[in-house]
């Protein structure tokens, strides 16, 4: 690696002491490189992890959404429910609470 190197064999380019080679996935910064395909690809993948979480985590334009869309008057219990069933035989429940 060298200081401010363009070339098209390798794919190398380079401003100041920073070199980014694409086709043999160098990447330096002053004195030392890395030349690890799989290296750059986990730091892409953990980059983009990463935006889409934020994603996520960012609250939403819309106000959020309640858990029952009735009222808890307005919920059937089950005491009515059972007085609205016509007596089976000769089990009869009036009244469960």
């Amino acid at each position: 690696m060298g200081n401010g190197e363009l070339g098209i064999g390798n794919w190398e380019l380079g401003i100041g002491n920073w070199e980014l080679g694409i086709g043999n996935w160098e990447l330096g910064i002053g004195n030392w490189e890395l030349v690890s395909l799989n290296i750059f690809l986990v730091s892409l993948v953990s980059l983009v992890s990463l935006v889409s979480l934020a994603s996520l985590v960012s609250p939403s334009p819309h106000p959020p959404i309640p858990l029952s869309p009735y009222k808890r008057t307005d919920l059937i219990t089950v005491g009515n429910l059972i007085q609205a069933i016509p007596n089976q035989g000769s089990l009869r429940v009036d009244r469960l609470l």
